[in-house]
């Protein structure tokens, strides 16, 4: 029976770190819009790069700021010809204007985004089913009535293609991706920017702010952790205030602990400034910060998001998922009975890192940024010092124990 315990309580575990490595995962690919900015426009209020390019010259010639941009709009159900045996696909088409690396990272399989006039990006399965491989730079399409040659292939099945718009386009784009300093980032900062460049007002998403929310959500057990360790060492110093001098060596130790603790933890943690209200009076920052949240994520669920949209919130998505399972585990993983031997404790961690090394070769390929230190640091500390926790209390009660012994002998 023990055994079977022992083994349910492995897979738990096993468990915890794949729910906890994948919540992290996806975080760290929404850092690549934490100074980002999303603009999007109704489909009678929208802005062509013509316009767009005349308001922005004339910033920058008058001393203004002038941000990285890249503009969008999207076309479903558009067909595309090869130029081999009359093949064609049917696909989404994003046309931008600006720099569209800015728009979502993605994983190049040959070339890389066009930089001429003429030239195109499609994703692997347009060039599967148009040529049967993705080695089809310098292959031609047809679209829209002009003939486009391939510059690049992205990993995807989504059946996309990317045509840049010439300064000269007077069709209007539907969106807008502002990346913005660290300190000038925010709502407000969209928000004159668009009346400097006299554009029109739009759905302004803060994709910083959903960046830092799933970010806060995959440290969620990092902070369970440190907060069960910190509760505990706060009442191991209240179980022996009436004694001056294990009072003092209970102190130190669990000041020691402590430091340990916020080390792996990765303290302090930071919160952008833009999430702080200036005054904790002020009532209004929060509903306003909740509305940033809510808004954008009814408006997505209403409207028919483009490809780049439905990858970030895919990303904001998975890892909230995933954040929820690993705290749940972690709960459960709370109530277990841990061996209190320090070897226990050396070979699980060991185990612990293995898990986390073969996920990190598992997803090594489409990993954007490594995982937080946090995640290899946190659990063999919580469990080092749930089993020092436990060997300090033993030598509690031993001294405990010695006192009653002695006071016994006395009375004698």
């Amino acid at each position: 029976m023990s055994k079977i315990k022992g083994a349910g309580a492995f897979f738990i575990c096993l468990l915890f770190v794949l729910a906890w490595y994948l919540a992290s995962f996806y975080s760290e690919w929404t850092l690549w819009y934490q100074n980002d900015i999303s603009v999007r426009w109704e489909e009678t209020s929208g802005v062509s790069p013509a316009y767009l390019s005349k308001e922005l010259r004339w910033q920058h010639q008058d001393g203004g700021f002038v941000p990285e941009f890249v503009m969008w709009r999207t076309e479903q159900s558009q067909q595309l010809l090869g130029d081999q045996n009359d093949r064609s696909v049917t696909g989404e088409i994003l046309e931008y204007y600006g720099d569209i690396s800015l728009l979502y990272p993605v994983k190049f399989l040959s070339g890389y985004w066009a930089s001429d006039e003429r030239g195109c990006v499609i994703d692997k399965s347009v060039a599967d089913t148009l040529w049967g491989s993705s080695e089809v730079v310098g292959r031609s399409i047809l679209w829209n009535g002009k003939t486009w040659y391939v510059r690049g292939v992205i990993d995807g099945d989504e059946s996309t293609a990317f045509f840049p718009a010439q300064e000269d386009n007077t069709t209007e784009f539907s969106g807008i991706l502002f990346r913005l300093p660290k300190s000038q980032t925010g709502v407000m900062q969209a928000e004159q920017i668009l009346n400097q460049c006299h554009l029109p007002a739009g759905k302004i998403t803060d994709l910083g702010l959903f960046s830092w929310i799933t970010e806060a959500m995959s440290s969620i057990p990092v902070f369970l952790m440190w907060g069960s360790l910190t509760l505990k060492l706060i009442y191991q110093i209240w179980k022996v205030r009436s004694t001056q001098l294990i009072l003092l060596v209970t102190i130190l130790f669990v000041l020691m602990q402590f430091l340990f603790i916020c080390w792996a933890a990765g303290f302090p943690w930071t919160i952008p400034d833009r999430f702080l209200p200036t005054r904790w009076s002020d009532t209004s920052f929060g509903s306003e910060l909740g509305r940033s949240v809510i808004y954008p994520i009814k408006e997505i669920l209403i409207k028919l998001p483009s490809v780049w949209e439905q990858w970030f919130w895919k990303q904001f998505f998975y890892s909230g998922v995933f954040s929820i399972i690993a705290v749940v585990l972690l709960l459960f993983i709370f109530n277990l009975q841990y061996v209190k031997r320090a070897g226990f404790v050396f070979w699980k961690s060991i185990v612990y890192w293995g898990m986390v090394l073969i996920l990190t070769w598992i997803f090594g390929e489409r990993i954007f940024q490594y995982p937080p230190a946090s995640i290899l640091t946190m659990p063999p500390v919580w469990m080092t010092s749930q089993w020092m926790m436990d060997r300090y209390h033993k030598w509690l009660d031993l001294i405990k124990e010695q006192e009653k012994g002695n006071d016994k002998n006395e009375e004698e």
